[in-house]
């Protein structure tokens, strides 16, 4: 069924990123709007490549293929974050009431739209609500409603209307005159926040090139609220040395997994600031978080000088301001180690193990074969006691084929684990390479008369010949046979996410489905947040060139002439159309169609 067209604005801040800007577009190019507005800054002379790179982030926009209004607001030369984005947006509220606003490192999770379009007409006329976010980092989530309301301002993906831009303070005139006055303080309540703000607020002030935080500070001016949602809809990518401000690319809160809001929404019964989610924001992402990150660095400076005990004093701070986070507990038992405090080493291991066995996180690799399980579910065995990879939870088939290792697990896992507390990672991949790579992991399956020194004196033409023979909608319905039927969770019920991963939760069930083509690095970096090992490293098993039959592979790939009626039948599917974009379907066909 057709879905009614999206009449929201959507505006998107572009400036010199092609490859995070061509994310974004892509979800944009998904939900198809009828009115787009493109913000783009100039390049900066001064900067190498920057005109290219402008040129080429800009040419995304020219493949807007629906039927859509596309206004243009680009600038010529370099006016800075801050000015850029505030004439853009002025520009924007001089033609419409009210957009929706993302940047090119935001990637939304399609179900952003439709929250942000649902409050954008509750909250329209009500002066208290100044923004929507689709942004939740800090992980709070309200039990009776599916959003709640918070003082401070999030815009790595929002919505607003004119009647609050129009009282945007890029200035902040206010600002001397409050900053000498008890304001922050009264309005946030707790002395450390205000110190935290005031910084913010003089820096922004003096002339810091954030938009952002002159944004938060008329919010806070204007005691104007932010509707947050329970789940992470926004994704920021862009965290490195080529963004604005957040250079640095290792952070807690980069490279989020996002997770879609349920529908119909339940609507909090006033609209107030939420105290409880305050607190934790305030220490997951703003004052807490700076703390934490100055500790952290003064400890890991203090180990390299090798003063150890002086580290130690400060990990064991860290460990009790986020007693989460393993890395602290594993820096606590080197700095022990360094000063040879052995027994409290020991105890401390030890600690750190009662802990995880009081309450064991469950991982479960449910795969269909040949994505990368096994590189997976190693990995994970040398961070956690309880996990299983398994392709099968089928119980008539598990019991025919005990004799293999997964279905024994398999067979565990279905009698013990289902319908309990459990961390779920998948993975998807172009079902043609799934359906090569599974031909030769179960080739003496398909020969099963001939010695592996027999079937490596077969011609390619005769692999090629049985290769055709074979049923290849194994990867087309592995999703429908397996995660629907055990987990009763339908995975095309909901869009996927352009990023190439997407998180959910169902029932008792955390999930995790990832695209096998990521490169390790992401994949790592993904599993780290969603499993919650800071110190996960992802190490490659069970490579097919490294096998016995890794020759007879290589020739066959190289000689394999693939029919448009097979890529047809695979890149066409609902399976692949689902969990890949058409630009990496397009690139399936250039790889394949040789």
């Amino acid at each position: 069924m057709n879905q009614p067209p999206f009449t929201t604005p959507i505006v998107l801040i572009i400036f010199k990123r092609p490859h995070t800007t061509k994310q974004v577009f892509e979800v944009i190019q998904t939900l198809q709007p009828c009115q787009l507005f493109v913000i783009a800054d100039g390049p900066n002379p001064e900067h190498p490549g920057a005109i290219e790179k402008c040129a080429a982030t800009r040419a995304i926009i020219d493949q807007v293929d629906w039927k859509c209004e596309v206004y243009k607001k680009y600038s010529d030369i370099n006016l800075g974050c801050k000015e850029r984005v505030f004439t853009g947006l002025n520009w924007v509220f001089s033609q419409v009431e009210e957009a929706i606003i993302l940047e090119d490192d935001c990637i939304p999770e399609l179900s952003f739209f439709r929250f942000c379009q649902e409050l954008l007409e509750r909250y329209r006329h009500n002066e208290r609500v100044f923004q929507i976010t689709g942004e939740n980092t800090h992980g709070y989530r309200c039990l009776d409603s599916s959003y709640y309301f918070s003082a401070y301002s999030f815009y790595w993906g929002w919505a607003t209307w004119k009647r609050a831009w129009k009282y945007f303070d890029g200035s902040l005139k206010q600002w001397p005159q409050l900053r000498e006055s008890q304001w922050l303080q009264d309005y946030l309540g707790d002395y450390p926040s205000a110190q935290y703000w005031a910084e913010i607020f003089d820096l922004t002030y003096n002339g810091f090139n954030s938009w952002g935080w002159a944004w938060t500070f008329t919010c806070f001016v204007n005691q104007g609220l932010c509707a947050v949602p329970n789940q992470n809809l926004i994704s920021n990518v862009g965290f490195g040395e080529d963004a604005a401000h957040t250079t640095w690319e290792v952070d807690e809160i980069a490279n989020l997994p996002t997770q879609s809001i349920n529908f119909p929404l339940h609507h909090p019964t006033k609209v107030t600031v939420n105290i409880q989610a305050e607190k934790v924001i305030d220490k997951i992402r703003f004052t807490g978080r700076k703390h934490l990150r100055g500790m952290r660095e003064k400890a890991i400076n203090l180990f390299k000088k090798g003063q150890y005990e002086s580290a130690l004093e400060i990990w064991e701070n860290c460990i009790n301001f986020r007693p989460n986070l393993i890395i602290f507990k594993d820096e606590k038992a080197r700095c022990l180690q360094k000063i040879r405090k052995h027994k409290q080493t020991i105890q401390s291991v030890n600690n750190h193990t009662i802990e995880e066995k009081a309450n064991p996180p469950r991982f479960l690799v449910y795969t269909m074969g040949k994505v990368g399980s096994t590189s997976i579910s190693r990995s994970l065995k040398k961070y956690a006691l309880q996990v299983y990879d398994i392709h099968f939870l089928d119980e008539t088939y598990l019991h025919n084929n005990m004799h293999k290792g997964h279905c024994v697990d398999g067979y565990f896992v279905l009698k013990n684990w289902l319908g309990k507390p459990l961390k779920v990672i998948s993975m998807v991949r172009n079902p043609i390479d799934v359906n090569i790579g599974g031909f030769f992991q179960n080739i003496e399956i398909y020969y099963p008369h001939l010695t592996r020194e027999q079937i490596q004196q077969l011609t390619v033409e005769e692999l090629i010949d049985k290769f055709w023979t074979l049923n290849p909608n194994y990867p087309l319905s592995w999703f429908e046979r397996e995660f629907n039927k055990s987990f009763n969770f339908d995975v095309y019920s909901q869009p996927f996410s352009t990023v190439g991963w997407k998180t959910y939760f169902h029932q008792s069930y955390h999930i995790l489905i990832m695209q096998a083509e990521l490169i390790d690095s992401q994949k790592q970096e993904i599993i780290r947040g969603f499993t919650g090992m800071i110190d996960f490293e992802l190490e490659n098993h069970n490579i097919s060139s490294q096998k016995w039959y890794g020759n007879l592979s290589k020739n066959f790939n190289k000689n394999l002439v693939i029919s448009e009626e097979y890529l047809e039948k695979m890149l066409k599917s609902k399976f692949t159309k689902h969990f890949y974009t058409s630009s990496q379907i397009e690139g399936f066909y250039g790889n394949l169609n040789r």
